[in-house]
Formats: structure tokens, C-alpha cells, sequence
């Protein structure tokens, strides 16, 4: 992209009329080109980033953690751990009840204790599984945190 730069400086006071559309047509290719590669780094970026927090939660199958909603699909939920490891709990890993996906509102609502999962409650999750090779991390929702005193109860469960 800077070499791109460089080039177009040194040459933009000898273009002519004739070759501005050329040039344009080559602009487009390479701009296009850049953007795929760019695209593509983010992901191969990502994708070593979950790589990296399933290895940091391999040895802690079954350990009880806290973490917060950050996502709701029809699915179930993505979580963030306080070590910012992200995960699923995928609808039938909720415990407690039977959730449904409300779109509406974005949450998952109980179907006999009316409770509502929502973006940014806090949840008591255990570690089901982990996948390093796809990095997954994989967990079981224990319980909604609906109190600060809960939150620590959470920490105190053994596997």
C-alpha cells in the first residue's frame, strides 16, 4: 500500500490525459487487491486470537468462571470471561429452564421463570469444552448473577 503511495506521488506530475484513465483502471485492480489481503489478515488475525483462548482455557474444563453476555442469537449466547475469553453457550447449555430467542428484543426469554437473558447481564458459567484446533471454547450457563453477592459464589463452585 505505501509502495503504492510512493509510486503514484513520483508519477502524478507526468500523467497525461491520455493515461489518467488507465491509470484509474489499474488504481481500481490494485485497490481492490489491497483490500482482499487486508481482509484477509484480519481473519487469519482472528482466527489465532480464539486459536490463543482456547489454549489459555484447554487445562480448565469443568472450572466454574463468570462472564458477561455480549451477544444473543437464535443459537444462544457468546460470553466474555473477565479475561476477556470468548465463547458460546449454545441454547441447550442454558440451564434452568427452556429459553426462546425473542428477535424483537434481542434476548433469550424463560419459558416458565420468566426470566430474561439480555446483552450485558452476567452469567455463572462451567467450562464444557475446548477445541484448540478450531479455537473453540465451549460453555454450560450455570445460573443468571442477579445479585453482586452472587458473583462470587460462582468463583467459589468446584468441578
Amino acid at each position: 500500500n505505501d509502495l503504492t503511495i510512493q509510486y503514484l506521488m513520483d508519477i502524478s506530475a507526468t500523467i497525461t490525459a491520455e493515461k489518467y484513465d488507465d491509470l484509474v483502471y489499474v488504481l481500481n485492480d490494485i485497490a481492490k487487491h489491497c483490500s482482499d489481503k487486508e481482509q484477509d489478515a484480519d481473519k487469519a488475525e482472528l482466527e489465532s486470537i480464539h486459536v490463543e483462548m482456547a489454549k489459555f482455557m484447554e487445562n480448565r474444563v469443568g472450572e466454574f468462571i463468570n462472564a458477561k453476555i455480549v451477544g444473543i442469537n437464535p443459537n444462544g449466547l457468546i460470553v466474555e470471561t473477565i479475561e476477556n475469553i470468548r465463547g458460546t453457550v449454545h441454547l441447550n447449555n442454558v440451564l434452568g429452564d427452556l429459553y426462546i430467542y425473542d428477535s424483537n428484543s434481542m434476548t433469550l426469554k424463560g419459558r416458565t421463570n420468566k426470566k430474561n437473558l439480555a446483552l450485558g447481564n452476567y452469567v455463572c458459567l462451567k467450562v464444557l469444552s475446548v477445541s484448540v484446533e478450531y479455537g473453540l471454547v465451549e460453555f454450560q450457563m450455570e445460573s443468571l448473577i442477579e445479585k453482586e453477592n452472587e458473583f462470587n459464589r460462582c468463583l467459589t463452585k468446584t468441578k
